[in-house]
């Protein structure tokens, strides 16, 4: 079981700016709780749908659920 003390940490990114810094293939859930992968540097993908929408579509603030570029990321 996990306890409250055991949770990860998430990053909140809240300014735009930070969204348009995100890595590609960061995943994030929205304000309004979509998941999102970060596809190129204009797209994401919306879990769920094969089509591609603009990052910038993604209500701030973005809860970072992975970022590729955090020591100790898995490989894609």
């Amino acid at each position: 079981m996990t306890t409250a003390q055991e949770r990860p940490k998430y990053r909140v990114i809240t300014e735009e700016k930070d969204r348009e810094a995100a890595a590609i293939g960061t995943v994030v859930r929205s304000a309004s709780g979509t998941i999102a992968c970060r596809y190129d540097q204009e797209r994401c993908v919306l879990l769920g749908s094969r089509q591609p929408v603009e990052w910038g579509f993604l209500s701030l603030p973005l809860t970072v659920l992975w970022d590729p570029e955090d020591q100790g990321a898995a490989a894609v």
